[in-house]
C-alpha cells in the first residue's frame, strides 16, 4: 500500500489506528504542473500518388497549433521526431492513433499510404515541468507520468470536411506497459489556480503501448472545452482518482517492513538502513522525522550497486557500447536476486540499432530462472555514485524477457528494448565511467 498523505490523519511508527482510505492517487497541488508551449508541434499523414511512370510520397498535415504539455524527457510519447515524407520510418506516434478515422477516405490528392501519423514537436529532451510525476495505482504499483498536454487544433483540413475540432487533443501518457484499466487511473483532472479545471475518464481515450510507454488520447473535444476557463494554457495542477477507494497505511512499520507488533524504533527506518530504500526518506539524522514518511511508498533495499567501465566497440557494422565478456569492465558483477538465486551479469549494453540488453546467469551450479527477482535497473553516466537523475532507468516490467537452458549450468535470462537507445546518450562512444544500482 502507501502511507497515508499529510493532513489526512495520524502517523505512528506502528499502526495508529484505523487506516484512512481515499479515491485519489494523486494531488500534485497549485502550481505544480507547468505547460511549456511548442509552437513547432503538427501531425502528418504520408500520401502516396502514383500515375503512369510516376509515382511519389507526400505529406498531409492533419493537426497543427501550439501544443501545451509536459514531457519528462526525449523517449516521452510527444517526442516523435517528424521525418521526411520519403521516408516511412517515423510514422508511428502513438498519440492520436485513431486519427485517420477522423479524415476523409481520400486525401486532397493521391492515396493514404497508410493509418501511421508523425509528429513534428519540440526537440527538447524535456519541455514544461511537473513537481511530483510518481504515484502508486490501485494496485499499488508505483507509476511515473511521461507526459500530459493539450493541442487546440488550428488546422482546418483534418480530413475533406470535418471540423477542426476533430484534431483537438489532450494526452497523457506513463512509463512502461501498463494495461488499460482502472488500475492505472479512473479519471484526471487539470485545473488552473482559480481552480477552473478540465476532467477526462480513461474509458473515454485512445490507448497504445509504443514499446516505452503507454498512451491514452482524448480527442475530437469540442474548442469551447479546451478553451474553458483557458486551462489549456494555465494548468498549474494536476488531480488522478481511481474509480473506488483505497486504504492507506499509517504505521511505518505498517508500510516499510519489520513486524509491526514488535519492539522496533525509529532508527530501524532510515533509508537505507535494515528495511527499505525508499526515496526522499533521510538516511542519517536525529530525529527521524515521521512528516517526511507521508505518502511514500516501500521501496526494497538495493540488491546490487557498483561502478563500472563502459566499453566502446563495433563488431560485424553494429556499434556495440556497455559491458559483456568482451568489452567493459565491472567492478562487481555478481549479485542475489530478491529471491536468493545467486547470479552474474553476463551483458550490459545497447547497440546502434537502439536495442538495449540486459542478460544474466548463474554466478555457479544450475538454475531455473523465472521473470523477476529485481523492479529496477539504474546507470548514472560519467558518475561514481548515484546523485542526481539517473541517465537511464530500466523498469523489468517494461523489457522483453526470455530464459534459455533453463535447469542447467548455461541457464540464461534475456531482458530487451527495442527502439529509442542510442549508443551515444546513454554509455557514449568512448570508455565511459558509469555507476550501477539495481533494485
Amino acid at each position: 500500500m502507501t502511507i497515508l498523505s499529510s493532513g489526512a490523519g495520524a502517523l505512528g511508527l506502528q499502526d495508529a489506528g484505523t487506516n484512512p482510505s481515499s479515491s485519489v492517487l494523486l494531488d500534485t497541488g497549485y502550481n505544480s504542473l507547468s505547460l511549456a508551449a511548442d509552437s513547432s508541434f503538427g501531425m502528418f499523414r504520408r500520401i502516396f500518388e502514383s500515375e503512369p511512370g510516376f509515382s511519389s510520397y507526400f505529406t498531409q498535415q492533419v493537426v497543427d497549433g501550439t501544443a501545451y504539455y509536459f514531457r519528462r524527457n526525449s523517449t516521452g510519447a510527444s517526442h516523435d521526431g517528424y521525418v521526411s515524407h520519403s521516408n516511412g520510418s517515423g510514422y508511428n506516434a502513438s498519440i492520436f492513433t485513431t486519427a485517420y478515422s477522423y479524415m476523409a477516405s481520400s486525401p486532397s490528392y493521391g492515396d493514404w499510404d497508410s493509418t501511421d501519423l508523425a509528429i513534428n514537436s519540440s526537440s527538447n529532451s524535456s519541455v514544461g515541468s511537473l513537481s511530483n510525476s510518481t504515484y502508486a495505482d490501485a494496485s499499488g504499483t508505483v507509476r511515473q507520468i511521461n507526459d500530459f498536454g493539450f493541442i487546440k487544433n488550428t488546422n482546418n483540413y483534418s480530413g475533406g470536411s470535418w471540423t477542426q475540432d476533430r484534431g483537438n487533443l489532450i494526452w497523457f501518457s506513463l512509463d512502461g506497459n501498463v494495461s488499460n484499466n482502472n488500475n492505472a487511473f479512473y479519471q484526471i483532472t487539470a485545473y488552473d489556480n482559480s481552480g477552473n479545471g478540465i476532467t477526462v475518464t480513461r474509458s473515454g481515450a485512445s490507448y497504445d503501448y509504443d514499446g516505452v510507454q503507454s498512451v491514452w488520447t482524448w480527442h475530437n473535444n469540442s474548442d469551447a472545452i479546451m478553451d474553458f476557463g483557458n486551462v489549456i494554457t494555465a494548468a498549474t495542477r494536476l488531480y488522478i482518482i481511481q474509480a473506488g477507494t483505497t486504504s492507506f497505511n499509517n504505521g511505518i512499520a505498517e508500510e516499510m517492513g519489520g513486524n509491526d507488533s514488535s519492539n522496533v524504533t525509529a532508527s530501524h527506518y532510515y533509508k537505507g538502513g535494515i528495511y527499505h530504500n525508499t526515496t526522499g526518506i533521510p538516511v542519517t539524522g536525529n530525529p527521524l522525522p515521521f512528516s517526511d514518511f507521508f505518502g511514500k511508498t516501500f521501496t526494497p533495499n538495493q540488491l546490487h550497486n557498483t561502478t563500472w567501465t563502459a566499453g566502446y566497440t563495433n563488431i560485424y557494422g553494429f556499434v556495440n557500447s556497455g559491458y559483456n565478456q568482451t568489452f567493459g569492465s565491472m567492478t562487481d558483477n555478481t549479485f542475489n536476486l530478491s529471491d536468493g538465486k545467486a547470479v552474474k551479469i553476463e551483458t550490459l549494453q545497447n547497440m546502434t540499432q537502439g536495442t538495449m540488453y540486459f542478460i544474466l546467469k548463474p554466478q555457479s551450479g544450475s538454475m531455473t530462472f523465472t521473470n523477476g527477482g529485481w523492479t529496477t535497473l539504474k546507470i548514472w553516466r560519467n558518475q561514481s555514485n548515484n546523485s542526481g537523475t539517473p541517465t537511464l532507468t530500466l523498469n523489468r516490467t517494461s523489457m522483453t524477457y526470455s530464459a534459455s537452458n533453463n535447469g542447467t549450468t548455461s541457464a540464461q535470462a534475456t531482458y530487451y528494448l527495442s527502439g529509442s537507445y542510442p549508443v551515444s546518450t546513454y554509455f557514449g562512444t568512448s570508455t565511459t565511467n558509469c555507476y550501477l544500482e539495481i533494485d
